[in-house]
């Protein structure tokens, strides 16, 4: 049985109690193991009461917690960021949380170290632990301006990425290393898939939907790359010509917390003449997050970055949403023309999003058809398979 250690980006902790999209995926594969019993797994993260009380469910997997400062934890990005600026191709680093993780390591042995997310951190573990280091990447942090890429790609066991997308992305450090391959993102199809019909009426009742309102719905961070004021913009367009469309705004500006950014007040303040028809949840936990996708009719995912792959597409296909996504990164490789209606990126970006959202106000008949299609499609990205993908990646 393979002893893997599972670094994670130290934002966050494990297992996910103030959710976090990488977290929720490393969640899979700890669930599949309690099942599967495959692997001996220590997952590292940052402290957290909930977490450390949480972690006790869990019997084939060990959890240690180092203490992490988020200011801390800011102002060491933000350090780094000011070093390699001034200092081009230093190998200065000032991470305490690696640090701290490196002493956790040493006291076991492990045949592979497991590092999500977070490629700066790599060097020092090449160094300091003699252990095999898969990197997995989930977005677009490892790519030829990358800090010491070309170092880290060459000293890494194998970089292991979300999409097409990232793994392109990761080429451009050296197109032809044979490094690079790629694990799909998966979900829980059941969790999603098997919400009940009170549920939807519960969550409806508490927002005053009612039955004949079609409903919009994002998910996700609220800060301007995920497209949030584009999308609220496009939806005070289509309120005027469906007055029976209604908007719901699922997150804040950061996983766990329902502080209200600047941003999120600039949003508010462009809707407050249609303020009726948009409702802004705030964080909710992932736990619960199943019963907002049964609320809504469409999942709009108007991203403006690059996204690696996008969870919330593989969430609405598996509440058999109808879908409108950009074309943003990954997310193409996940959903076809039955599923979902894609809206090019470009100056035209918001008058496209209000016709998607048009067309499908306007026939309830293709939201269904396109959620329907959805359910089935998902299935390509069932959880079931994950552990057993990262297990065949890695080799004997």
């Amino acid at each position: 049985m393979k002893k893997i250690a599972i670094i994670t980006p130290g934002g966050l902790p494990m297992p996910p109690v103030k959710g976090g999209a990488v977290e929720n995926l490393v969640q899979l594969f700890i669930e599949s193991n309690e099942l599967k019993k495959s692997v001996d797994f220590t997952v590292i993260s940052c402290c957290d009461e909930n977490a450390v009380r949480e972690s006790l469910k869990y019997k084939n997997t060990k959890f240690i917690y180092v203490k992490q400062n988020d200011k801390h934890r800011k102002a060491a990005v933000f350090i780094n960021h000011i070093i390699r600026k001034l200092f081009k191709g230093s190998k200065i680093q000032i991470y305490p949380f690696i640090i701290n993780v490196i002493k956790e390591l040493k006291k076991d042995s492990f045949d592979y170290i497991l590092l999500e997310n977070w490629p700066d951190y790599a060097p020092a573990l090449i160094k300091k632990c003699g252990v095999p280091v898969l990197l997995h990447m989930h977005n677009d942090y490892f790519n030829k301006s990358s800090y010491l890429s070309k170092e880290i790609l060459a000293g890494v066991d194998k970089v292991i990425a979300v999409s097409d997308y990232i793994k392109r992305c990761v080429l451009t450090i050296d197109e032809s290393s044979s490094k690079v391959s790629i694990l799909r993102n998966v979900v829980n199809i059941q969790k999603f898939s098997q919400v009940c019909d009170k549920t939807r009426r519960d969550v409806r009742n508490r927002y005053k939907i009612s039955d004949d309102e079609i409903v919009f719905a994002f998910f996700g961070r609220m800060i301007p790359g995920k497209g949030t004021k584009e999308l609220v913009t496009a939806f005070e367009r289509l309120r005027k010509k469906h007055p029976n469309a209604r908007l719901i705004m699922v997150g804040a500006e950061w996983f766990g917390k329902n502080i209200e950014s600047d941003y999120i007040r600039e949003i508010k303040e462009i809707s407050v003449d249609f303020a009726d028809s948009i409702i802004f949840t705030g964080y909710v936990d992932y736990d619960v997050i199943q019963n907002q996708y049964a609320c809504a009719d469409v999942v709009v995912v108007p991203s403006i970055i690059e996204e690696a792959a996008g969870m919330v597409v593989l969430e609405a296909m598996a509440s058999s949403k109808a879908l409108i996504v950009s074309d943003s990164g990954g997310i193409p490789e996940h959903v076809d023309s039955q599923c979902a209606i894609s809206v090019e990126r470009g100056p035209s970006f918001v008058d496209d999003l209000y016709k998607a959202m048009d067309k499908l106000a306007s026939d309830r008949e293709l939201i269904k058809a396109m959620g329907d299609h959805g359910s089935k499609r998902v299935h390509m990205y069932d959880k079931n398979n994950y552990l057993d993908n990262l297990l065949e990646i890695i080799g004997d």
